[in-house]
């Protein structure tokens, strides 16, 4: 059985939960690449913005390929070394532990309750095992950059991530702005079986912050010619969405795109600038009566998205 090593041992302090907020204990995946450094900016201002508990992990797996640290966290070089030398295992670990103290030593992370963590899994058992252990409600990722995305995207520490995580990840592209606040959410819906958990988070958000909320849903392919009706349908299946308790939304909005659902998406995005955008991300499941309308954004959309978005994504299966 694989061990779990702790570098920070002692546990966080126990605090009664939030009657409102979605997040209260956030881990931060990092590889201790470059990329985590906007990444771990965002789980800075998620757990300042939801005054939740932050937990770094990073996932060493036993594997002949190794991961050397060097002594700044946003560098790192690859080596090839045996997989059974236990000394050098062990040098691994250690030095992935005082990488992990670095960080929580970074100013971002100043007056948070931060603990870190090495577990010796592959990646996506790790950070999955890790999430289920601390009854995580997020988890902060980022990816590479917008280069060759379809290339680095397959076999990725976001890939991964976000196909086992049973709790919403928030993923930070390379083209990614960070807010300070969360003032408006937009939330890309694919209706149907599934679609109440990603629209749940976006409405819980968005009066947690009291921001601006927006839903955009895109049937992929031409929209046909006078179909207001269907239009209409499709507006009052959104609504049904978000809760009906009374309370009115700071703003309220709804967008039905025909077309590619990643250009549709982007298009909204820059037309609304949100400061989250909300999706529904799993295996695509065709309407009966409308079959290019589907539940949720299938993998290979993903990385044309964050490639270029300029806003955290969250992303939310629907067993979430």
């Amino acid at each position: 059985m694989a061990t779990r090593f702790t570098c920070q041992p002692e546990a966080l302090p126990r605090r009664p939960p939030a009657a409102v907020s979605p997040f209260r204990r956030i881990v931060f995946a990092t590889d201790f690449s470059l990329t985590g450094d906007n990444a771990l900016r965002a789980a800075a201002a998620y757990t300042r913005l939801f005054d939740a508990d932050l937990h770094l992990m990073h996932a060493l797996p036993e594997m002949a390929q190794h991961t050397m640290v060097s002594s700044s966290y946003s560098d790192f070089h690859t080596t090839v070394l045996p997989a059974n030398d236990l000394g050098i295992q062990d040098q691994h670990r250690s030095e992935a532990c005082a990488a992990l103290e670095r960080l929580r030593a970074d100013p971002a992370l100043a007056g948070l309750r931060v603990t870190a963590e090495v577990v010796e899994l592959p990646l996506s058992a790790g950070i999955a095992a890790g999430v289920k252990r601390l009854n995580a409600d997020l988890v902060v990722i980022g990816t590479h950059a917008r280069h060759g995305i379809d290339r680095v995207w397959a076999g990725s520490i976001a890939e991964a991530v976000l196909r086992h995580s049973q709790c919403p990840v928030l993923t930070i592209g390379p083209a990614a702005l960070v807010p300070a606040r969360i003032g408006s959410v937009l939330l890309a819906s694919r209706l149907g079986p599934g679609a109440q958990s990603p629209a749940r988070y976006a409405a819980a958000i968005a009066r947690e912050r009291q921001a601006d909320l927006a839903l955009v849903h895109v049937v992929h392919g031409k929209a046909p010619p006078g179909q207001m009706s269907e239009y209409a349908a499709i507006e009052a299946r959104l609504a049904k969405l978000l809760p009906d308790d009374g309370v009115p939304w700071r703003h309220l909005q709804f967008r039905i795109n025909f077309g590619n659902p990643a250009r549709e998406i982007l298009r909204a995005a820059e037309e609304l600038n949100p400061d989250l955008l909300v999706v529904g991300v799993g295996e695509s499941l065709a309407s009966a009566r409308w079959p290019a309308l589907t539940t949720h954004l299938p993998w290979t959309v993903l990385p044309h998205i964050l490639a270029v978005i300029t806003c955290p994504m969250l992303a939310v299966r629907s067993h979430a």
